[in-house]
């Protein structure tokens, strides 16, 4: 075998590769929607923010990459995360062999060049891997700084077999709203869901993760395009709560959700997320709730009865300055998120 097969190059691919990396992603354990160039394309129109693809080639094939956000900053470059996107990071094929020590050395060897591509260009990293990418080994004997975070998942099931592994409590909900009459519809008009988060931020004094003026342009194109997916809960065919997904070839995410402030106490958004899960185009996909397992939210996203999961955000720092300038930088952006 040529030195060339035994060797690991990195390569930065243009738009005329995009549908190959988006077909690598999904071979990927851990790719998502969030990996892929329709997702990165999205983000650079309405937030303009560049992106490159980083693939790592072995003997001419894709086995490794990553998709990479960069910025500078009072002249720094750095990787930082997107705007409205939960996962970033690294993604691995899967080798042929089925021997554990064989495919833990492959996934190493393909970490290597990324990881010293990244030390090399930028001066600070900040990515959140998706879940399913567990060995952060690689990154923290390179200096990266890893801490978990955990979400629920679980696979969408016929309904009748999904609605059994909810907790009695929201069985219970569930019930009683079918008694009451709500229902739970399709829709392509984001205006009402918009309303309700904007009221939903409001009401807990603080400033969603992307302006309000962004969301329409968003929502639009994420349902043009098919990968979103808007439902509402009616009552007396008033829309009174509302919820956005989206969707890949292999998963459902739970994007952004509101309800009318009127009804807060009502739950109703328990009864609307059981509803829309049941939609026949989900059928067999992993469903992931994303967003932080806060206190406030651990209760109603393990109601559902899926598995806790981790995942992993990790950062890396070229010196102690950096690590001062983006302690600053983070100060400075949660002061923007409080009204």
């Amino acid at each position: 075998m040529s030195t060339h097969e035994n060797t690991y190059v990195i390569k930065k691919i243009d738009a005329a590769a995009y549908a190959d990396w988006d077909r690598f992603v999904f071979s990927a354990a851990g790719g998502t929607l969030f990996h892929t160039a329709r997702w990165a394309k999205v983000i650079e129109h309405h937030f303009q923010r560049s992106f490159k693809i980083l693939t790592v080639q072995k003997a001419d094939d894709t086995v490794g990459g990553m998709i990479i956000w960069p910025k500078t900053m009072a002249g720094i470059t750095m990787i930082t995360h997107p705007p409205a996107t939960r996962y970033q990071g690294m993604l691995v094929r899967a080798p042929e062999s089925d021997k554990p020590s064989s495919r833990i050395a492959h996934y190493h060897a393909v970490l290597a060049p990324l990881i010293a591509y990244l030390k090399e260009h930028y001066a600070y990293t900040d990515i959140t891997l998706a879940p399913f990418c567990n060995d952060m080994r690689p990154l923290q004997w390179h200096g990266f700084e890893v801490q978990p975070a955990y979400t629920y998942l679980f696979t969408i099931t016929q309904p009748e077999e999904l609605k059994r592994q909810f907790s009695q409590a929201l069985r219970r909900k569930y019930n009683k709203a079918e008694k009451e009459g709500l229902t739970v519809a399709r829709s392509s008009q984001p205006a009402d869901l918009i309303r309700f988060i904007r009221e939903s931020y409001a009401h807990h004094n603080i400033k969603p993760p992307i302006p309000f003026d962004s969301m329409p342009g968003l929502f639009k194109t994420v349902l043009d395009q098919d990968i979103g997916h808007l439902f509402y809960l009616q009552e007396d065919g008033r829309q009174v709560a509302g919820l956005l997904l989206l969707s890949d070839a292999k998963g459902v995410y739970a994007y952004f959700s509101g309800m009318d402030q009127t009804r807060r106490r009502q739950n109703d958004t328990d009864y609307l997320h059981a509803k829309a899960l049941q939609d026949p185009d989900f059928a067999g996909k992993v469903f992931d709730f994303l967003g932080s397992n806060t206190a406030a939210f651990e209760q109603f996203k393990r109601s559902f009865g899926g598995q806790l999961q981790t995942y992993y955000r990790a950062r890396y720092f070229r010196n102690q300055g950096i690590r001062w300038l983006t302690a600053i930088r983070l100060k400075q952006m949660r002061a923007k998120r409080k009204l």
